[in-house]
């Protein structure tokens, strides 16, 4: 199976796919019931504590939204890094705010 973004895919294309897809989903992928434990994380003043406990928080997922979390990250990543950033205008920081909404609903 080929991963990431095939070179001709434009990547307006696939995220509006991949972001209905994720809006439509009965829950997202980080659970409601974990929201206030992942805001505690960002809230830590250290960056160190907060990477630690948010990738604790993220082996407690739900054993299918990790695979499709970490699909979509890797797929975004792949998006917003050169070359492909060059062309299609996503930056890390655009990722992200497009993102965040769907999973964390």
């Amino acid at each position: 199976r080929q991963q990431g973004l095939p070179e001709n895919a434009s990547v307006h294309a696939v995220a509006h796919v991949l972001m209905d897809w994720l809006n439509q989903l009965p829950e997202p992928l980080v659970p409601y019931d974990m929201h206030d434990s992942v805001q505690a994380c960002l809230q830590l003043p250290s960056p160190a504590d907060r990477s630690r406990n948010l990738r604790l928080l993220l082996e407690n997922l739900p054993w299918h939204s990790l695979p499709v979390l970490d699909a979509t990250l890797s797929l975004l990543k792949e998006a917003s890094s050169p070359p492909a950033s060059l062309s299609n205008g996503l930056t890390p920081v655009a990722a992200a705010l497009c993102i965040t909404p769907a999973v964390l609903r």
